[in-house]
């Protein structure tokens, strides 16, 4: 049964009538759940009753404490990424926290308060200030993070844009859902998708040049021949070229079947760059305790001579 229009009168008060929905095509596109939901009955079978999106951490809590108050089962909707994303049982409201993409960092002080849908790099990518800061204090731990997240990304594009048969081992790639899609009947549905997946390799091709000469392999032309052809550049533009162009393909074609969009580029993290600001304060503010005690020491025997 729908939620009592009490509780939609009450959600629409607090978020604006427009950022509440019963729409049925709406809160389908709410059902879907995410990875896992297979393995859990009842997840991603069931649609929610009501479909709200607040806009700041008050107009949650304050549709929290409605939900309590009016016993109504609610779920809160990151990324979709893990199962627990989709209702669970019926008469369920989604609270969707997809508008809440604001990042408020207090460099003087240390401590970042991250909303949701903020990704990791926009913590340590916001700008050179920032960069410098973490480098302040652990450029060595910074410096292998970096390397390490930058070549995992170059190697997952890789294998989403190898070819589908190597060495007689079958890949999963993009190449097979253009492939997938050819036996439709629709060519040029086929057509689109084929020349958005050529495009979407083409801009690959350096990373998967990084993945077999470097990560993979370490070529020895590469390193002992100076003279010879560099590895071609990759960059964050580079990359998010390619994820910007997978996003597109990925959303083109459930797009065709459906009509649901979904924000890839944004993903909800749990002990993220809150935690490690915090503790970075927590250090930095012990370590000057601790010069500050060192002086007074000094101050103190120095008055006593």
């Amino acid at each position: 049964m729908p939620l009592q229009r009490e509780v939609i009168r009450a959600l629409q008060s607090i978020v604006g009538p427009e950022y509440v929905s019963e729409d049925p095509v709406v809160c389908h596109t709410y059902s879907k759940g995410g990875y896992g939901k297979d393995i859990v009955v009842g997840r991603g079978n069931l649609k929610p009753a009501c479909v709200v999106l607040p806009g700041n951490t008050d107009e949650v809590q304050r549709i929290v404490k409605l939900a309590n108050r009016y016993k109504v089962p609610f779920v809160p909707v990151g990324t979709f990424w893990f199962y627990a994303c989709g209702p669970y049982r019926e008469n369920v409201l989604s609270i969707d926290l997809k508008r809440m993409n604001k990042i408020e960092i207090d460099e003087r002080n240390m401590y970042a308060v991250c909303e949701p849908y903020v990704i990791f790099s926009q913590l340590y990518a916001t700008s050179k200030d920032r960069l410098n800061l973490l480098a302040d204090t652990a450029p060595s731990f910074f410096r292998v993070v970096q390397r390490v997240l930058l070549d995992d990304i170059l190697l997952s594009l890789s294998r989403l844009t190898d070819r589908p048969e190597i060495g007689g081992q079958r890949n999963l790639c993009i190449r097979r859902l253009a492939d997938a899609v050819q036996g439709l009947g629709d060519p040029p549905f086929f057509a689109s998708v084929l020349s958005q997946v050529e495009d979407i390799e083409a801009s690959c091709r350096p990373f998967r040049v990084a993945r077999n000469k470097r990560i993979a392999h370490t070529d020895l032309p590469t390193v002992f021949d100076r003279a010879g052809q560099p590895l071609p550049p990759v960059t964050r533009e580079t990359i998010e070229k390619a994820l910007s162009l997978l996003r597109g393909l990925l959303n083109f074609v459930v797009g065709h079947f459906e009509s649901v969009e979904t924000a890839y580029e944004y993903v909800q993290l749990i002990g993220d760059g809150d935690t490690i600001a915090h503790h970075l304060k927590r250090s930095q503010e012990l370590e000057e305790l601790e010069k500050q005690m060192r002086r007074e020491v000094l101050t103190s025997r120095s008055a006593g001579a």
